[in-house]
């Protein structure tokens, strides 16, 4: 089992994409995955070998906390996009910058699941 994950698109195209206000900024926000827990394989996902691709949008306050995750586009499993939302919400980011000062602001993650 395994997946992957990377920041696509930029914070105002993913704001477009999940209906969020898009803000002004000089710098999206950015994540350094190595200091987030990678999340855990569903154990019945694993079970029955679901796979898929889950894209999500987030919301990184001025902290670098995401403070909300919506799915975009869903692997066509529930427990796989809950999986990924839900680490999601643990890892910690460099919040986009505006005038030299963190804003709040939206990114967007694609998460593949792959059972091998």
């Amino acid at each position: 089992m395994t997946f992957t994950r990377s920041i696509i698109g930029a914070a105002i195209s993913a704001a477009l994409a999940f209906g969020a206000p898009a803000y002004a900024s000089d710098a999206r926000p950015l994540g350094d995955f190595k200091n987030c827990d990678k999340p855990h394989y569903p154990k019945e996902s694993l079970a029955a070998k679901h796979q898929g691709r889950v894209t999500l949008g987030f919301l990184v306050d001025v902290t670098g906390s995401v403070v909300e995750a919506r799915i975009g586009e869903s692997s066509g499993h529930v427990p796989l996009d809950e999986a990924a939302r839900d680490a999601l919400k643990l890892c910690k980011f460099r919040p986009a910058m505006k005038d030299g000062k963190p804003v709040q602001d939206w990114a967007k993650v694609e998460y593949v699941w792959t059972v091998k």
